[in-house]
């Protein structure tokens, strides 16, 4: 990795005004050790546009098709290649100890970084749900979402992998977030039957 390296920090982010609050806690936590941000937002919303424009993001537009990988597709192609790597996540997160990211990328070098991502929490604030998951990619055009729900990310040739511990990404939703989530995955779910097993997944995992 050569030692300029510049990371960007990518998402997609629906229009509402409680998604800008959201937006603007995730940003908090990832602005400062990223050296650029590109927010795509999918329906029209001031203020959730103004919380982008706060952190300097590059913002984009797309129409919400009910299509996570094509919107998330889009999102990437917004990153020039003078960025080495993009990051990801959604306006829902906040990710801890970003500022030894660089360190550890220069010691051990990758295509993708994983890190675990903490989900779901009891009432304590402990985490019940945690399962690692690609953060980090390099931006060469190797990598491409798949899937209109639940997506992840698929490459093009072999990769190498590089778990990051200690560094985590936390999920802080809100109970109106999981039931509009619930109702729009469904919805998802169901216009998307093509016979692939995780087809039936998505939608017994939607009801």
């Amino acid at each position: 990795i050569k030692s300029s390296m510049k990371i960007a920090f990518a998402a997609i982010v629906k229009g509402s005004d409680d998604e800008a609050d959201a937006l603007s806690r995730l940003l908090a936590t990832v602005a400062p050790h990223m050296d650029g941000i590109f927010i795509t937002i999918t329906q029209p919303n001031e203020k959730v546009k103004k919380v982008a424009e706060l952190y300097g993001a590059h913002v984009s537009h797309f129409e919400w098709c009910n299509d996570f990988a094509k919107a998330r597709n889009y999102n990437f192609a917004q990153v020039p290649k003078e960025y080495d790597y993009i990051m990801w996540g959604d306006a829902d997160d906040e990710f801890s100890d970003l500022a030894w990211l660089k360190r550890i990328m220069k010691k051990d070098e990758a295509d993708a970084y994983v890190m675990y991502y903490q989900y779901d929490f009891d009432k304590y604030g402990m985490p019940t749900v945690v399962h690692p998951k690609t953060q980090i990619v390099r931006n060469d055009g190797t990598f491409t979402w798949k899937g209109a729900i639940h997506e992840d990310l698929d490459a093009n040739r072999e990769i190498d992998i590089f778990l990051i511990e200690g560094m985590y990404r936390y999920h802080r939703t809100n109970e109106k977030r999981v039931k509009e989530s619930s109702v729009r995955n469904l919805e998802i779910s169901k216009a998307n039957m093509t016979g692939d097993p995780r087809d039936y997944w998505n939608l017994a995992n939607g009801y």
